[in-house]
């Protein structure tokens, strides 16, 4: 009986082994698709670039909606705040070369 053997064989297989060993196959074959897959489709620098400053736009599009109380007013607070004359803004601007 090898339930009550002290001294087990130690060259028999188990099925633990038999188990931890395909899940190093398993495991070993993800991470080679993972890389296979990553090396197809690189991020273009200049496409996050672009995704990242359109969210921040929606970000402040949608904090001036929220602080104007509407998407229209907020839209016209945006509208004035382009709309301004680089002379209007003058008096905010430090002297060029001085």
């Amino acid at each position: 009986m090898r339930f009550w053997n002290r001294n087990p064989v130690a060259d028999e297989p188990s099925q633990l082994d038999a188990f931890s060993n395909e899940a190093a196959i398993v495991r070993e074959a993800y991470e080679r698709g993972r890389k296979d897959e990553r090396s197809r489709r690189r991020d273009s620098p200049l496409l996050v670039c672009l995704v990242v400053l359109l969210a921040l736009a929606g970000g402040v599009l949608l904090t001036t909606a929220a602080t104007h109380g509407s998407f229209a007013q907020g839209g016209a607070a945006i509208d004035r705040a382009l709309g301004r004359s680089p002379s209007a803004l003058g008096e905010y601007a430090s002297p060029v070369g001085g």
